[in-house]
């Protein structure tokens, strides 16, 4: 974001908050909320962007704005949700803790519980676009009412607690480091609000599972604290829990919120003549819903054992939605990416436009690795509490970072995801599970010719996808293709003498596959691949100019259309994402079809294009004796030799090897499954392949001589350096 992002309106309501605060008797909360939102949207709404963040901010809603990422978000975060309770108690068993036991059971309570009423904070996120979690009262934190900066801490940002006052360079960071992909560059009256409505959504899923987490950790203090006051001699522990437990989730009365609404009605219609009792009443509702902050206050008070609970509820949220603050060699990436003030940073941004949340979620990934996780720890956010003497009175000082995650975290997601691999093991086993698509080329087209669907489980009679239900899908693929790397070792799959070579180009395909090409990092992973490989680079400049035409309309036009299609230009490739357009370019085509008896183009699978979770039918007998061969056959490129083909050329070149090698291959399959051993049947089939692409760019040649005039030329110039 621009370092102009303050208005100037919104730097003198800054510099004087000091001053006000001291002469204000009684600290209004609502009000001084009122002030920090305001501040907020001021802040955003006033600031000038230039040309290259209001393209970043179409390109990162168009990469969003796809029917798959909100459905993806929202699984992931309820996984999440799920698991950490688990976590909790599997913690809790490898100790005495009476008190941690209880917490852990109790955090098992919270997973049903307010799913329909914290359906408010999902609302205003998105109505907002903002993360509404701002509001700390000074009561809650044990601050006096001169402490108006525990307000701008709430933010985010660092204070001063001798002047009370926030840099406006520390307000900036603050805001900016709430989401990577917040701004406001695109005018409203452009479309602006439309326009980042898939940014909004996201925020607004995050939002909803922040009030589900932090429901999560407030009955787990609840239940310390109702522990605690047991062993004080307070009353039984079932007691004083339920007691908490109402006081901390209550709500206020409806008629006492229609009596303020009855109230302030006349003062709002002079302000705002459109407001009305009934839009006052459901302000005023959604206001108490989520005013988790005074509930809590209400329990724990100035309780010096809960000193910091408001803030453990808040940090336990971020953390549970991937949004912990980077550190390290991260923020320092972070922050030269920037927002894209100039060509250079918005190049950065582009080539990772989101940092934050992936970055965490990797971390949060491998932590269920066994080994792994223990080496390279997830980062958890922590406030402790220090004591000052201001004025001759003993202030509180909140204190928030980021720490490496406790020992017996750790040690409950290593036996997680230790039980896991275990379970995957079996399915491995059995059949049921695949990791990621080969490196090799010539093995990712034999893939999808036999319909063998990556990073998926079989469930009946289909294969459904893993690949994007984080943070468990990182466990899950390693965990397939370490499978499959020892079965080649164990069954001497693998060329004599030169094992070792092999795993260790396995297993750098193997993190590439399962860590890098995830399509949060995909940006990333393509500037890798770009740089192994100049003659890759193209690819990664396609990548970058489809991002131009917003995932929505790729959503669409992948819905209705039945068919994958032939793409070789930049134009081409993006026209593949437009409805209605994408029909005009050609049909794709596998190595051969699924159905002997119904040579077709490959099918779109719309269950991936709506969701961004694939589910595809289990491969066809014939698909399946193919399989069973254990042969590759390299797919066909844009070029023959050296020659480019267009994308008619290309489809029509596949579509002749398709069905040749149809017809052939499911007449000559029994026989060939009849051979002596692997490297016979593997040798035969190869040659049979050969010659159905020889017969395939005979006929294709045929069909377009300027084609073949054009090889012609270009051998006659290999050979003999002839024009």
């Amino acid at each position: 974001m621009s370092e102009n992002f303050l208005s100037v309106a919104c730097q003198n309501v800054l510099k004087n908050l000091g001053e006000v605060m001291q002469k204000v008797d009684k600290v209004d909360d609502k009000a001084v909320t009122g002030v920090v939102q305001k501040f907020i949207e001021t802040g955003l709404d006033k600031k000038k962007p230039n040309g290259w963040q209001i393209f970043n901010e179409y390109v990162i809603n168009a990469m969003l704005s796809g029917t798959g990422t909100p459905v993806v978000n929202f699984i992931g975060n309820a996984v999440n949700a799920m698991a950490k309770p688990t976590l909790r108690v599997i913690a809790t068993a490898f100790s005495n803790d009476k008190l941690a036991k209880r917490e852990a059971r109790a955090m098992f309570d919270s997973i049903f519980d307010g799913l329909k009423t914290d359906l408010v904070f999902l609302n205003k996120g998105v109505s907002a676009g903002l993360p509404v979690d701002f509001q700390l009262t000074p009561k809650a934190l044990g601050l006096s009412q001169k402490e108006f900066n525990a307000k701008m801490e709430a933010a985010g940002a660092t204070i001063d607690p001798r002047t009370g006052n926030v840099s406006i360079e520390e307000a900036n960071r603050a805001l900016k480091e709430g989401y990577d992909y917040i701004t406001k560059s695109i005018p409203t009256r452009f479309g602006g609000d439309y326009i980042r409505f898939p940014t909004r959504l996201t925020i607004g899923i995050d939002e909803y599972f922040k009030a589900r987490m932090r429901t999560q950790k407030t009955m787990a203090l609840l239940s310390r604290k109702a522990s605690m006051d047991e062993a004080a001699g307070k009353g039984d522990y079932d007691t004083l829990y339920k007691q908490y437990k109402e006081r901390a989730f209550a709500t206020k009365p409806r008629a006492e919120i229609e009596a303020k609404a009855k109230r302030d009605l006349p003062s709002a219609q002079r302000n705002d003549p459109k407001v009305s009792y009934e839009s006052l009443v459901k302000k005023y509702t959604e206001e108490d819903q989520m005013d988790y902050v005074g509930r809590l206050d209400a329990v724990f008070g100035r309780d010096e054992d809960f000193v910091t609970a408001i803030y453990d509820v808040r940090n336990y949220a971020t953390d549970g939605t991937f949004q912990t603050k980077l550190t390290g060699i991260m923020d320092k990436i972070s922050k030269v990416r920037g927002e894209g003030n100039s060509a250079g940073t918005t190049l950065a941004t582009q080539v990772v436009p989101f940092l934050r949340t992936p970055w965490n979620l990797t971390k949060e990934g491998l932590s269920y690795v066994p080994g792994v996780g223990v080496v390279l720890k997830p980062d958890v956010t922590k406030t402790t509490v220090k004591y000052k003497v201001m004025d001759g009175v003993k202030v509180p000082v909140f204190e928030t970072g980021v720490i490496n995650m406790p020992m017996e975290d750790m040690v409950a997601r290593q036996v997680m995801g230790l039980g896991a691999v275990v379970g995957l093991g079996a399915l491995y086993n059995a059949g049921n599970l695949t990791g990621s698509i080969p490196d090799d080329a010539a093995e990712r087209a034999t893939w999808q010719a036999n319909g063998i669907q990556p990073f998926s489980i079989k469930v009946g009679d289909t294969w459904v996808s893993y690949q994007r239900v984080e943070p468990f899908a990182t466990v899950m693929g390693l965990a397939a293709d370490t499978f499959r790397l020892t079965d080649r070792y164990m069954n001497g799959k693998m060329q004599k003498g030169k094992e070792v070579d092999e795993v260790l180009a396995a297993s750098w395909s193997l993190f590439k596959g399962n860590v890098l090409e995830k399509t949060f990092l995909q940006g990333f992973a393509d500037m890798l691949t770009a740089m192994e490989s100049p003659n890759k680079a193209q690819s990664y400049f396609d990548n970058l100019a489809k991002r131009l035409i917003p995932a929505g309309a790729n959503t669409i036009a992948r819905t209705i259309d039945p068919y994958e299609r032939e793409a070789v230009t930049t134009l081409e490739k993006m026209q593949q994402r437009v409805p209605g357009a994408r029909q005009s370019l050609p049909e794709s085509f596998a190595l051969y079809s699924a159905d002997p008896n119904n040579i077709e183009a490959r099918r779109t699978n719309k269950a991936q294009a709506v969701s961004g979770i694939a589910i595809s039918d289990l491969p066809t007998e014939f698909q399946q004796g193919m399989a069973e061969l254990g042969v590759s056959f390299a797919p066909k490129s844009a070029r023959m030799s050296k020659v480019p083909m267009d994308s008619q050329q290309l489809s029509d070149y596949k579509r002749f090897i398709n069905e040749n090698a149809t017809r052939l291959f499911s007449g000559a399959l029994p026989n060939l499954q009849k051979l002596p051993n692997d490297q016979i049947k593997q040798t035969v089939a190869r040659k049979m392949m050969s010659n159905v692409t020889k017969a395939a760019r005979a006929k294709l040649l045929m069909k377009y001589p300027e084609l073949r005039d054009k090889i012609i030329e270009q051998n006659l110039y290999d050979k003999f350096g002839l024009e």
